[in-house]
């Protein structure tokens, strides 16, 4: 790995750099040329809406075990669900979006 993986500034970056770099040693190991693309810029801007959900996602897992462990504060930790849910909707339809395919004959 090229030593900027630590350094970058969000874990999309973090994940791309090392997609990027996990691809080469690939292409490298099964004597494949290089392509250019998808670049780590690329592949940063393809998963950051998804790394976002899984992170949102994560976080209500977390907070719904812990309402089960903790009932006392249950109502609160479902509130704090339902508004990190909230956050997830339009990630989710910004992804579909996103996987549409244009028309054929259109670039």
């Amino acid at each position: 790995m090229n030593g900027r993986i630590p350094t970058e500034s969000s874990p999309e970056r973090r994940l791309a750099a090392l997609l990027r770099t996990r691809l080469l040693i690939y292409f490298d190991a099964h004597r494949v040329p290089h392509p250019n693309t998808p670049d780590y810029a690329d592949i940063t801007q393809e998963i950051e809406l998804h790394v976002r959900r899984e992170i949102l996602e994560g976080q209500i897992d977390c907070l719904r075990h812990l309402a089960e462990d903790v009932p006392s504060i249950a109502p609160w930790l479902r509130a704090q669900q339902q508004k990190l849910a909230a956050e997830v909707t339009p990630i989710v339809a910004e992804i579909v979006r996103r996987a549409k395919l244009p028309p054929p004959g259109r670039d």
